[in-house]
């Protein structure tokens, strides 16, 4: 079998696309299946519309004798993968991982609710209109649908796709990730003091602003924490609020390399991620097998994640919950290690083997139904 990925991001950039479409790609061809991969990233520095068309090109060209193609998103790739697929008569299988329309209109059409409350939603500005309908032709158009969770199944079935369609296929992790001591991390980073560390794009509903507000308040009791804020995405607006609120205990790293950034993560105390909306995180994922403690929100895939005393969890921008959360972990190291060994067990069993034999299964299916 030969398959064609179409993905919008591909290493080096971050992202759970570039994660998975380099992952396949490598682990496909061990199980006698070809992949050629065609990334949207070669194409975005053309303007708008000439970029999708010569998107679009390259997949046409490319799905010459392949049995499927796999597109990573509904609508930056997956709108073109489907008019590929349509016309080439290919079937097609598309990896959901959120709702693009709703991403889309809180960072551009000033949509406040999260996702949940989103989708109960009867009106909308033109822009969210345009993309709930383009990634509701493309999910009817596709075969199959791949989400990393089952709080993912429900949101894609809120569309109005059958859930049988809908297959669960847990996100998995490289296991070859920094295995240094937690003390050489420190000495290696030069970190004196507490360290407190999240990571994502900058986007509205990682919950930034909050979580500075969260740790400046832990600064009473604890003056030598360190927030690190890494992550892809222009960052002017955090660190011009970190410097008009004085906090001067925020490092703002930007972008890591994945080595850089798991280092990060496992020298640090805590690993936080106030997040408004995750279908399932990679970096918690990763969090959980480097052993740090974990304190994050209780939204989307998440509470699947951290379930059980695994993390803790918080409402989404609540200061005073985070704040508290926060101060247990650095306080009650005890508790903060029966959870991370919970994780840690937990997280054993999302194997890049498991994630690739379910997905390939799918695929074969939708290839020779």
């Amino acid at each position: 079998m030969k398959i064609l990925i179409a993905t919008p991001l591909y290493p080096p950039d971050d992202g759970g696309p570039a994660t998975r479409a380099r992952l396949l790609e490598l682990a496909f061809p061990e199980h006698g299946t070809e992949v050629s991969v065609v990334s949207f990233s070669h194409f975005r520095h053309h303007p708008k519309g000439i970029s999708h068309l010569l998107y679009a090109i390259a997949l046409w060209r490319a799905a010459h004798g392949v049995d499927l193609i796999y597109a990573l998103d509904p609508v930056s790739v997956g709108f073109s993968a489907a008019l590929v697929a349509l016309l080439a008569r290919k079937p097609l299988v598309v990896c959901i991982v959120g709702d693009y329309a709703w991403e889309q209109g809180a960072q551009r059409a000033g949509v406040k609710e999260n996702l949940d409350e989103f989708t109960k939603r009867t009106s909308y500005p033109l822009l969210v209109r345009v993309l709930r309908a383009l990634q509701g032709w493309v999910a009817r158009r596709a075969v199959r649908i791949i989400v990393p969770s089952y709080y993912l199944q429900g949101i894609i079935a809120s569309w109005g796709i059958p859930t049988e369609k809908i297959s669960v296929v847990y996100n998995a992790f490289d296991p070859q990730m920094t295995r240094e001591s937690r003390s050489t991390l420190r000495t290696k980073l030069a970190v004196d003091g507490r360290l407190i560390v999240t990571a994502g794009r900058a986007v509205p509903w990682k919950g930034f602003p909050v979580l500075m507000d969260a740790v400046a308040e832990l600064r009473a009791e604890f003056p030598d924490v360190t927030l690190v804020i890494a992550g892809s995405g222009d960052q002017s607006e955090y660190i011009a609020y970190a410097k008009k609120q004085g906090y001067d205990f925020v490092r703002f790293l930007g972008l890591l390399s994945h080595d850089e950034l798991m280092e990060w993560v496992r020298a640090a105390d805590c690993f936080a991620l106030n997040t408004g909306y995750e279908g399932l995180s990679h970096l918690l994922l990763e969090a959980m097998a480097l052993e740090t403690p974990i304190v994050t929100t209780n939204v989307g895939g998440n509470t699947e994640l951290l379930a059980d005393g695994r993390g803790a969890l918080v409402p989404h921008d609540d200061k005073d919950a985070l704040t508290a959360a926060l101060h247990d972990v650095l306080t009650d190291q005890d508790a903060a290690a029966k959870r991370t060994s919970k994780a840690t067990q937990f997280v054993s069993a999302f194997t890049v083997s498991r994630m690739v034999e379910e997905s390939l299964n799918i695929l074969k299916e939708a290839a020779h139904p």
